[in-house]
């Protein structure tokens, strides 16, 4: 159902969106502690 550029798009902003996410709170807690 999913085309082949779709496919290979998802992964790269998938990690892309968590690699963000964990070093924001990685930061964050830095930043507190």
């Amino acid at each position: 159902m999913s085309t082949e550029a779709d496919q290979a798009r998802r992964p790269w902003y998938r990690r892309v969106n968590w690699e963000a996410s964990f070093w924001v709170v990685f930061l964050l807690f830095l930043t507190y502690f």
